[in-house]
Protein backbone atom coordinates (compact mmCIF):
# COMPACT_ATOMS: atom_id res chain seq x y z
CA UNK A 1 0.00 0.00 0.00
CA UNK A 2 1.28 3.32 -0.91
CA UNK A 3 2.08 6.29 1.30
CA UNK A 4 -0.69 8.08 0.01
CA UNK A 5 -3.20 5.33 0.89
CA UNK A 6 -1.99 4.95 4.45
CA UNK A 7 -2.25 8.56 4.85
CA UNK A 8 -5.90 8.96 3.78
CA UNK A 9 -6.93 5.62 5.65
CA UNK A 10 -5.51 7.11 9.45
CA UNK A 11 -7.04 10.61 8.48
CA UNK A 12 -10.98 8.58 7.34
CA UNK A 13 -9.91 6.41 10.69
CA UNK A 14 -9.02 9.50 12.74
CA UNK A 15 -12.12 11.79 11.58
CA UNK A 16 -14.36 8.57 12.24
CA UNK A 17 -12.99 8.24 15.43
CA UNK A 18 -13.78 11.84 16.73
CA UNK A 19 -16.91 11.60 15.13
CA UNK A 20 -18.29 8.30 16.92
CA UNK A 21 -16.90 9.46 20.17
CA UNK A 22 -18.96 12.85 19.75
CA UNK A 23 -22.09 10.47 19.79
CA UNK A 24 -21.38 8.87 22.50
CA UNK A 25 -20.98 11.72 24.80
CA UNK A 26 -23.94 13.24 23.84
CA UNK A 27 -26.20 10.36 23.96
CA UNK A 28 -25.31 10.47 27.41
CA UNK A 29 -25.48 13.99 28.53
CA UNK A 30 -26.99 15.20 31.71
CA UNK A 31 -29.80 17.20 30.56
CA UNK A 32 -32.39 18.49 33.81
CA UNK A 33 -35.20 15.71 34.24
CA UNK A 34 -33.90 13.41 31.67
CA UNK A 35 -32.07 10.54 32.98
CA UNK A 36 -29.96 8.18 31.19
CA UNK A 37 -30.85 4.40 32.71
CA UNK A 38 -29.69 0.89 31.66
CA UNK A 39 -31.59 -2.36 32.66
CA UNK A 40 -34.76 -3.49 33.50
CA UNK A 41 -37.67 -2.47 36.46
CA UNK A 42 -37.32 -5.26 39.47
CA UNK A 43 -38.79 -5.83 42.57
CA UNK A 44 -38.37 -8.20 44.75
CA UNK A 45 -41.04 -11.32 46.20
CA UNK A 46 -40.47 -12.61 49.49
CA UNK A 47 -42.37 -15.47 50.66
CA UNK A 48 -41.70 -16.61 54.66
CA UNK A 49 -43.31 -18.11 57.41
CA UNK A 50 -43.22 -21.14 59.87
CA UNK A 51 -43.18 -24.65 59.09
CA UNK A 52 -45.23 -27.16 61.33
CA UNK A 53 -46.00 -31.06 62.18
CA UNK A 54 -49.60 -31.48 61.87
CA UNK A 55 -49.44 -33.98 64.49
CA UNK A 56 -47.75 -32.39 67.53
CA UNK A 57 -47.54 -28.48 66.25
CA UNK A 58 -44.11 -28.74 66.55
CA UNK A 59 -41.56 -26.15 64.28
CA UNK A 60 -39.49 -28.44 61.94
CA UNK A 61 -36.19 -27.59 61.07
CA UNK A 62 -33.89 -28.94 58.09
CA UNK A 63 -37.31 -28.94 55.52
CA UNK A 64 -36.27 -27.71 52.58
CA UNK A 65 -38.56 -24.64 50.75
CA UNK A 66 -37.93 -24.15 46.82
CA UNK A 67 -39.48 -22.03 43.97
CA UNK A 68 -39.23 -24.13 40.73
CA UNK A 69 -36.03 -22.93 38.62
CA UNK A 70 -34.63 -20.39 41.32
CA UNK A 71 -32.33 -21.27 44.77
CA UNK A 72 -33.96 -23.12 47.82
CA UNK A 73 -33.85 -22.42 51.87
CA UNK A 74 -33.87 -24.46 54.52
CA UNK A 75 -36.45 -23.87 57.43
CA UNK A 76 -33.92 -23.09 60.97
CA UNK A 77 -34.48 -24.49 64.41
CA UNK A 78 -37.52 -22.41 64.55
CA UNK A 79 -38.85 -23.38 61.50
CA UNK A 80 -39.00 -20.48 60.18
CA UNK A 81 -38.22 -19.40 56.44
CA UNK A 82 -37.76 -17.29 53.86
CA UNK A 83 -37.60 -17.07 49.99
CA UNK A 84 -36.46 -14.35 48.12
CA UNK A 85 -37.39 -14.21 44.37
CA UNK A 86 -36.14 -10.58 41.61
CA UNK A 87 -38.91 -10.64 39.25
CA UNK A 88 -40.35 -7.94 36.55
CA UNK A 89 -42.99 -5.54 39.13
CA UNK A 90 -46.48 -7.33 38.18
CA UNK A 91 -48.63 -10.08 38.81
CA UNK A 92 -46.43 -12.48 39.99
CA UNK A 93 -47.45 -16.56 40.99
CA UNK A 94 -44.85 -18.73 42.15
CA UNK A 95 -44.92 -22.56 42.79
CA UNK A 96 -43.45 -23.45 46.08
CA UNK A 97 -42.22 -27.12 47.04
CA UNK A 98 -41.21 -28.12 50.54
CA UNK A 99 -39.48 -31.54 51.18
CA UNK A 100 -38.52 -33.59 54.25
CA UNK A 101 -34.89 -34.42 52.95
CA UNK A 102 -33.38 -35.06 55.94
CA UNK A 103 -35.96 -37.68 57.24
CA UNK A 104 -34.06 -39.49 59.79
CA UNK A 105 -33.49 -36.01 61.83
CA UNK A 106 -37.32 -34.66 61.84
CA UNK A 107 -39.37 -38.13 61.13
CA UNK A 108 -40.59 -38.37 57.80
CA UNK A 109 -43.02 -35.95 56.42
CA UNK A 110 -45.07 -36.10 53.30
CA UNK A 111 -43.71 -33.56 50.24
CA UNK A 112 -46.05 -30.72 49.06
CA UNK A 113 -46.45 -27.72 47.32
CA UNK A 114 -48.77 -24.34 47.19
CA UNK A 115 -48.98 -21.86 44.56
CA UNK A 116 -48.58 -18.23 46.20
CA UNK A 117 -50.02 -15.24 43.67
CA UNK A 118 -48.83 -11.89 44.18
CA UNK A 119 -51.83 -10.24 42.51
CA UNK A 120 -51.70 -5.83 42.28
CA UNK A 121 -48.99 -6.33 44.36
CA UNK A 122 -48.22 -2.70 46.45
CA UNK A 123 -44.21 -2.57 46.82
CA UNK A 124 -42.21 -0.76 49.75
CA UNK A 125 -38.52 1.10 49.92
CA UNK A 126 -38.14 1.65 46.06
CA UNK A 127 -35.88 4.34 44.30
CA UNK A 128 -38.62 5.13 41.89
CA UNK A 129 -36.95 4.32 39.16
CA UNK A 130 -35.54 0.62 38.36
CA UNK A 131 -35.99 -0.82 41.60
CA UNK A 132 -39.78 -0.59 42.59
CA UNK A 133 -38.81 -2.16 46.15
CA UNK A 134 -40.07 -5.27 47.83
CA UNK A 135 -43.22 -6.65 48.96
CA UNK A 136 -44.05 -10.22 50.69
CA UNK A 137 -46.37 -12.54 51.54
CA UNK A 138 -46.71 -14.86 54.47
CA UNK A 139 -46.99 -18.90 53.89
CA UNK A 140 -47.47 -21.05 57.01
CA UNK A 141 -47.30 -24.61 56.41
CA UNK A 142 -48.69 -27.71 58.30
CA UNK A 143 -46.55 -31.07 57.16
CA UNK A 144 -48.43 -33.95 57.92
CA UNK A 145 -46.02 -37.57 58.95
CA UNK A 146 -45.69 -39.51 56.35
CA UNK A 147 -47.17 -42.74 58.49
CA UNK A 148 -50.14 -40.72 58.43
CA UNK A 149 -51.23 -40.84 55.05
Amino acid sequence: MSFFHRFIYSKVNAFLLIIISFLGYTSCRKDPGIKAEYGCPTAEFIIKGKITASDNGKEIPGIKALVKNRDSVYSNSTGYYELSMYDFPENQSYLVQFNDIDSSINEYYKDTAFTIEFKNPSFTGGDGNWDNGKTEKTLNITLIPKGNM
